[in-house]
């Protein structure tokens, strides 16, 4: 095929996506320029499997927002120097022109999209350590080529060190999500992605399907119509592609702290429940549960909840449990009181006790305070404690600072964590300054608490849901 010709076919085809009708006008779309193989470092030969396995190249990929204007010459692909092989002369390009707050929308979102991956995505010029570089500013014109094209790249049936991609974010009028899909089928073109004919991931020119990400599917190449692959072969796997050359992420949970109502507050049925809750990856879904029943989720900020209004009074246990996209989850919880707290037994039912307002179940009742216990399954607060003698007894939370468990019971501190109410002199006292902390619960499931409190080294498993 001569190159040449390709080149400019590809471009006069987006320019056409850009224009055929309403429809495609809403959504420029970006092309590629294949490039002289000896100016790529080819990183895989076969139709479907990238070697080496593990990328020995920059796991660096830099959102270059053009700030102050960035000037770019004709050249070998060399991120560190500025220099592109798909342009023929310098070309000066704007900077990106819609504010910080939309340009970290971009990262944030091309982050999540690049999160299974070991690559790093930064904002700040990494200079003369090798990276790949995705330029994310200005119009197809100011880099001399036609009205309508979304993006550009080099291409080649491999991977191009220290790579610069281009995606025109003044075509998309702000629209970062656009922005930051076109950033990710531009930079994977540098690492020898074809366009797929799969709506769901970024590499296809389709639309209409909702937010894409790099589909684990061997998909047909083309752009409107399926096609083999310009490297060989009828189907692409983008994400096993990617993830062979650059490896995978390792996730890591989200961070979760409930930040109202506070624990122990007296509360109306119906209260507000606000969730703090971040993750490097992007979260996929927020739940809240009260007693241990599904209230309800949601899968983007603001987590803001309402509890139910027909919640009888006494205590309450509240939990979100977040996810992050690619299900690795944290969890906080709470107790609150709806109604008046109690200040004692005598305000609770036969059988409970009063602790930091509310009413618990006591010794002498099933999984009360106190009862034996061999996991958080036994007790009705879903926390076992047991100490360093290999006594186990059923605990309840409490505040260390109000001395609020019932007598023959004392609230043991444990660091920022709060305390526990253990067996001991009688209703109060004996802070020791230990810390609470995570631990496989009795089923092997999802984290539970464990600490050493005090003297006796209590440690403590929390009920599953």
């Amino acid at each position: 095929m001569d190159m040449v010709w390709f080149r400019w076919s590809l471009l006069s085809l987006a320019v056409v996506v850009s224009t055929a009708g309403p429809a495609l006008a809403e959504r420029p779309r970006g092309t590629y320029i294949p490039i002289d193989e000896s100016m790529a470092d080819v990183r895989y030969v076969d139709d479907t499997v990238i070697t080496p396995q593990g990328h020995g190249g920059s796991h660096i990929l830099y959102l270059n927002r053009c700030r102050g204007g960035e000037t770019f010459s004709p050249g070998f692909n060399d991120s560190r120097q500025n220099r592109s092989s798909i342009i023929d002369r310098s070309y000066t390009l704007p900077e990106y022109p819609y504010g910080d707050a939309s340009f970290e929308q971009v990262a944030t979102c091309v982050r999540q999209l690049m999160a299974p991956f070991n690559i790093q995505v930064v904002t700040e010029d990494p200079g003369q350590t090798p990276h790949h570089e995705a330029v994310v500013c200005g119009k197809p014109t100011d880099l001399g080529m036609q009205n309508g094209v979304g993006g550009v790249a080099p291409f080649s049936c491999g991977v191009i060190e220290n790579s610069i991609t281009y995606t025109f974010a003044e075509v998309y009028g702000g629209q970062t999500r656009f922005i930051c899909e076109t950033i990710a089928q531009e930079a994977a073109h540098g690492w020898g992605l074809d366009h797929e004919y799969l709506c769901e991931d970024p590499m296809t020119y389709l639309s209409g399907c909702g937010p894409k990400s790099y589909q684990d599917i061997d998909a047909r190449c083309g752009e409107f119509s399926a096609r083999n692959c310009q490297c060989g072969g009828a189907t692409q796997n983008s994400f096993r592609r990617i993830a062979a050359v650059f490896g995978t992420a390792d996730p890591t949970p989200p961070s979760v702290t409930i930040t109202e109502p506070a624990n122990n507050a007296t509360v109306d049925p119906g209260f507000v429940v606000r969730a703090d809750i971040t993750d490097d990856q992007g979260i996929g879904s927020a739940s809240l549960y009260v007693d241990d029943n599904l209230v309800l989720s949601l899968s983007e900020p603001p987590f803001v909840f309402n509890a139910p209004n027909d919640l009888a009074d006494g205590d309450h246990k509240v939990e979100i449990v977040a996810t992050d996209s690619f299900g690795a989850e944290a969890r906080d919880s709470i107790f609150v009181i709806v109604g008046e707290p109690c200040s004692s037994a005598s305000d609770c039912e036969d059988g409970e006790v009063c602790v930091d307002g509310r009413c618990v179940a006591g010794p002498g009742t099933p999984g009360g305070l106190g009862e034996a216990c061999e996991s958080g399954a036994d007790c009705a607060s879903g926390l076992c404690g047991s100490d360093s003698s290999g006594n186990k007894v059923c605990t309840e939370p409490c505040d260390p600072a109000a001395n609020a468990c019932p007598g023959g019971f004392e609230c043991r501190s444990a660091g920022e964590a709060g305390g526990v109410c253990w067996p001991g002199a009688g209703g109060g006292g004996g802070g020791c300054g230990c810390t609470l902390g995570r631990a496989g619960d009795d089923t092997g499931g999802p984290l539970g608490l464990l600490g050493l409190i005090g003297a006796v080294g209590l440690a403590l498993v929390r009920r599953r849901r």
